[in-house]
């Protein structure tokens, strides 16, 4: 950047660092009380509890299912646990925690390695206040650990650190979310070579092999250890993620092969409307015209992936911070190999393998989420770029106006919206170059302008999403964590429950502390050579059930056979909104081994509590009767 104004150069930026990041806390704070857990993260909180009961009876839980995406970054919050009890307040606040350190060291990372002082605050709040930064930090899903992983990574190795410090970084990108290290690790192994080829002046028979062998073996025997210990003793818990990607599930590589497949990884994953682009239809006999035609089909696929809001947006990566970075990163590898830089080409490296798995895979924002920090910091170096080279920077910033306007013809909601934040950023970076040409001592103040302006596009459309659809409609919809613990209070914590699924999947569980619940193998089932398929075990039996049924009677044995002998069932009052079941209630409250026990009102919704009538107090000839659902209870 230029000379900071002397209103900047009055300010320290540390500390300008440290306020945004104290701000980015107090935010992200706030939203960890207003909570509704839901989907994957309900299951890391019941893992983590599960190793809290582990440590509260001083036994090692590494037979038990606590390792789904890892279990190193669980253990503080299950540490918490042993003073708190189940909270997801708590288990969100050590996310919150981790957040903020992860701005804190990509600000450094910055400063450090490139030489930036307010670049590297501006990169900060880019990061920090970034679509899904914002999302997922009051949460306890499994995103910040990777990224603060990942940010780790790189700070250890352009700083040049032990070849055994970068493994032990190595392992936990491993353990907080493995594909992170099946990225991260072949661009590692292949740069260290690239490096070691390079230093021997493009000549073989110079490379130092046994430097290079020494750094490849410190830098995956970490990771490769936890990985073998994990599938063959009870001293670390399996991610049954790894067994899945590695084959070691009794269907091998199936599942990753369909998460790869053609169809999987173009489908639109925006929910609503599902535009694409029509593939051609394939109605010729011959066998050129047939290839030819398939090959355009799978580049119009690939090319609808690159044009769907969740993978390139607002939310997701912005096109104009993603093919501005993608450019750069040609650019800069070209320059870093160049002057023999050789740390920092593990950035390109990364940087290009994640975005082939991001388009090949199925997948969506979330995923490339990572390496938000890698695209920024060559979006830094593409703004800069408008002060040496303003044609190049001219024609970057058309091409990607085209991405995002392209991209516009697969949004359904606020188009309109979307298209002005297009239009406005555009032209914001296009006033660069003619401030550059005529007032160069402006530039400063502009540069900031940009980034504020991303600031806000990111941080607003997060907003927007998640008083939309997010974790601030389920609040503003159910009340704080669906008030499930008002709901749960009204039973035994000891006895078997069903109680019907309204979006919070496994937060009930969380809530009674069902240690019983979750599967060791996941949705797998471990292949029978792997020795820790006869290690694992569940640590107790289920006490809290959401299974489905079809009717009455099916549902009276799956009762009987779980020895439940309480129902809790939830019904939406909410227009619009129903509830799986809740048109069942009528069926439920008439049959004779039922006894409604307590009702109660909650926000937009009523709760009915039924007692399970015991089989020895039911009439000889009592059975379950069929009872045509109530319309207004219809599901």
């Amino acid at each position: 950047m230029n000379k900071p104004p002397d209103y900047l150069q009055k300010i320290n930026h540390r500390h300008a660092a440290l306020l945004m990041c104290g701000l980015f806390a107090l935010v992200a704070s706030g939203l960890s009380i207003l909570r509704a857990p839901q989907a994957d993260e309900t299951w890391y909180l019941l893992e983590t509890w599960i190793i809290t009961e582990a440590l509260q009876i001083g036994e090692w839980f590494g037979n038990y299912g606590v390792a789904l995406h890892g279990f190193l970054f669980k253990l503080p919050v299950a540490m918490a646990f042993l003073l708190t009890g189940p909270s997801a307040f708590v288990a969100a606040l050590f996310t919150v925690i981790l957040a903020t350190l992860s701005g804190w060291l990509f600000y450094c990372f910055l400063r450090d390695h490139f030489g930036y002082s307010w670049w590297a605050v501006a990169g900060m709040a880019l990061f920090l206040f970034g679509f899904e930064m914002l999302r997922s930090t009051p949460t306890y899903l499994r995103e910040i650990p990777l990224v603060f992983s990942i940010i780790l990574f790189l700070y250890l190795y352009l700083q040049k650190s032990t070849p055994w410090l970068i493994g032990l970084a190595l392992l936990l990108l491993l353990d907080a979310k493995e594909y992170g290290f099946y990225i991260a690790a072949p661009a590692y192994i292949a740069v260290l070579w690239l490096e070691e080829y390079k230093r021997a002046e493009s000549n073989l028979s110079k490379i130092n092999l046994s430097r290079g062998i020494y750094r490849t073996f410190a830098g995956i025997l970490p990771a490769f250890l936890l990985l073998f210990l994990s599938v063959t003793t009870s001293l670390v818990p399996i991610n049954m993620y790894n067994a899945e990607l590695l084959g070691l599930t009794k269907n091998g590589f199936f599942e990753v092969s369909s998460d790869f497949s053609f169809v999987a990884a173009t489908t639109n994953q925006l929910e609503g409307e599902e535009k694409s682009i029509p593939s051609i239809a394939q109605d010729t006999d011959n066998e050129r015209e047939s290839a030819i035609i398939f090959l355009l089909n799978r580049a119009i696929g690939y090319t609808n992936k690159l044009l769907f809001p969740r993978t390139f947006s607002f939310i997701a990566i912005p096109e104009l911070i993603a093919l501005p970075s993608f450019v750069m990163s040609i650019l800069l590898f070209r320059k870093w190999w160049d002057e023999n830089h050789y740390e920092r080409w593990i950035l390109p490296f990364i940087f290009w393998l994640w975005l082939v798995a991001y388009i090949l895979r199925a997948s969506h924002g979330r995923y490339i989420f990572p390496i938000f920090p890698i695209f920024i910091l060559f979006f830094i170096a593409f703004l800069e770029s408008v002060q040496t080279d303003p044609r190049f920077y001219r024609r970057v910033v058309i091409a990607a106006g085209v991405f995002a306007g392209l991209s516009l013809f697969f949004e359904v909601t606020f188009v309109e919206v979307k298209l002005m934040l297009n239009l406005l950023l555009v032209n914001t970076l296009f006033v660069l170059v003619r401030v550059k040409a005529r007032w160069a001592s402006r530039l400063p103040q502009l540069y900031a302008v940009v980034i504020g302006l991303f600031v806000m596009a990111t941080s607003v459309t997060s907003f927007a999403f998640m008083l939309n659809q997010g974790q601030l409609a389920q609040v503003s919809n159910w009340g704080i964590g669906y008030e499930a613990d008002r709901i749960l209070a009204q039973v035994d914590p000891d006895e078997n429950i069903w109680i019907n699924q309204i979006g919070w999947s496994r937060y009930p569980g969380f809530i009674r502390k069902d240690i019983g619940s979750i599967n060791p193998e996941f949705l797998w089932s471990l292949a029978d050579f792997i020795p820790k398929k006869q290690l694992l075990q569940r640590m107790d039996a289920p006490n809290t059930f959401s299974f489905d049924w079809q009717s009455i009677d099916e549902f009276r044995s799956s009762v009987q056979q779980h020895n439940i002998t309480t129902i809790v069932l939830i019904v939406s009052t909410k227009d619009s909104f129903d509830f799986p079941y809740q048109g069942d209630l009528p069926i439920i409250e008439r049959q004779p081994w039922t006894k409604l026990a307590q009702e109660l009102q909650l926000k937009n919704k009523h709760v009915y509590i039924f007692d399970i009538v015991p089989a020895d107090a039911l009439e000889p000839d009592s059975t379950s009767i069929p009872v045509v659902a109530d319309p207004l209870f219809a599901k």
